[in-house]
């Protein structure tokens, strides 16, 4: 069942603070379950969508790729969530003492989430295996989406970081939120909570604190997209990174970080991810179709259903 996940901002390797654009912190743990989150999901299936490059890579390395919110589709995405939420605050922030709308007018800066977001890596999926609109946008024409149990976790890979002990977080299967009535409301959620956070605390108030809230903004930026989107049905693992630069790989001419995603088993062993299916688009050929069950062959997933898509061809 769907339901609001409970925040855990945990260091999971042990390192240097915390450094994420300003956001510098040791341990925090967010515990509990609340409407103000960002929605996660735990059943089901997810889907990610790729072409036949991406494919091998992914099964060859046993990883996906969680990419810096710079290479996303529409970077304007950011702008549009904090919008959003700077929206409602304007509605609030009369009833307010001086010092409450200092703290989160700082919370809410605009140079101050970009240079955080700087730390931002997103992988995205789809509640919809076979969506004609992630077909066209995301697998070109000789790609596939790869359906993932929900309730297999990814973790973040540590091993191409340039530190031995980078501080890793993450929360995975971000639930996007398209309807504006719904973002509106979860921005309430969001902002109240954080007014309560603040009761009977006086300035300078605890930098720990502004620090969760500030990597809880980010979350609720990441969760919101235009309604016009709808259809992509979007989920988002999201990994924020502190005291280690991510390993880049290129793309065109560009040098484009990310992450390395996988399943860690007991002892953190690095595990075959957890695919359900691999299914082929509208537009396969019988070569593409054999192209992509040799890959899965060659890689070790050749047990996993090839199945194809249920769109007419057109």
């Amino acid at each position: 069942m769907d339901q609001p996940t409970a925040l855990a901002f945990v260091r999971r390797l042990a390192g240097k603070d915390l450094s994420l654009g300003g956001l510098e912190g040791g341990e925090i743990q967010v515990s509990g379950s609340s409407p103000m989150y960002p929605v996660g999901i735990s059943t089901g299936e997810v889907w990610h969508y790729t072409d036949v490059g991406g494919l091998r890579g992914i099964l060859e390395s046993n990883s996906f790729w969680a990419s810096s919110f710079r290479t996303m589709n529409d970077p304007g995405e950011i702008g549009y969530g904090l919008g959003i939420i700077t929206e409602v605050w304007k509605s609030m922030e009369a009833k307010q003492p001086p010092e409450v709308v200092n703290f989160v007018a700082e919370l809410l800066d605009p140079d101050s989430l970009l240079a955080a977001f700087e730390h931002v890596h997103l992988l995205s999926a789809s509640r919809d295996g076979d969506s004609l609109s992630q077909w066209r946008s995301y697998a070109g024409t000789d790609g596939v989406s790869l359906g993932l149990a929900a309730r297999s976790a990814l973790s973040s890979d540590p091993s191409g970081f340039d530190v031995s002990a980078p501080n890793i977080w993450g929360m995975s299967w971000i639930k996007v939120a398209y309807r504006r009535k719904v973002q509106i409301a979860r921005c309430e959620l969001f902002l109240h909570g954080i007014l309560r956070d603040l009761e009977g605390s006086t300035p300078p108030y605890d930098p720990a604190q502004r620090t969760a809230q500030q990597l809880q903004t980010i979350l609720q930026i990441v969760s919101f997209k235009h309604p016009a989107f709808v259809d992509e049905r979007e989920l988002r693992s999201t990994v924020m990174i502190g005291g280690a630069e991510p390993p880049v790989r290129q793309r065109g001419n560009a040098s484009v970080p990310y992450v390395p995603l996988i399943r860690l088993g007991p002892g953190n062993q690095v595990q075959r991810l957890p695919l359900t299916a691999v299914r082929y688009g509208p537009t396969a050929t019988a070569g593409d179709i054999a192209k992509y069950r040799q890959v899965m062959v060659e890689t070790g997933y050749g047990s996993v259903p090839l199945i194809g898509s249920e769109i007419p061809f057109r």
